[in-house]
């Protein structure tokens, strides 16, 4: 960490993957939340499709998020690949869905 008053400063204290992850999830999920609710409002079917992805990918970064936390707090050094796993089943079942026409 650099000790100065450059803007750099501030960069070296926020570029933890694991804070910028979780400072990341509140908003998604808002953001998830608002699309669903402002596409319901005006009827509008792809905005509410478009905030249930949206609540996807703020589950799906809160599961590398867990996984970056049991690693560093617990040193379980299975669960950040864990977490990527989930992750790619979870797209491997909706590509098996989207090509079955289930989409």
């Amino acid at each position: 960490m650099q000790v100065s008053h450059s803007p750099a400063l501030f960069s070296a204290v926020i570029d933890d993957p694991k804070l910028v992850s979780c400072a990341g999830l509140a908003p998604v999920v808002a953001l998830a939340a608002s699309k669903a609710r402002t596409g319901a409002a005006v009827g509008n079917p792809v905005l509410v499709t478009e905030g249930k992805v949206t609540f996807v990918d703020g589950l799906l970064a809160s599961a590398v998020l867990v996984g970056l936390v049991l690693n560093a707090a617990f040193g379980a050094r299975w669960a950040d690949p864990l977490a990527g796993l989930v992750i790619v089943f979870y797209g491997l079942r909706e590509a098996r869905a989207i090509f079955a026409g289930q989409h």
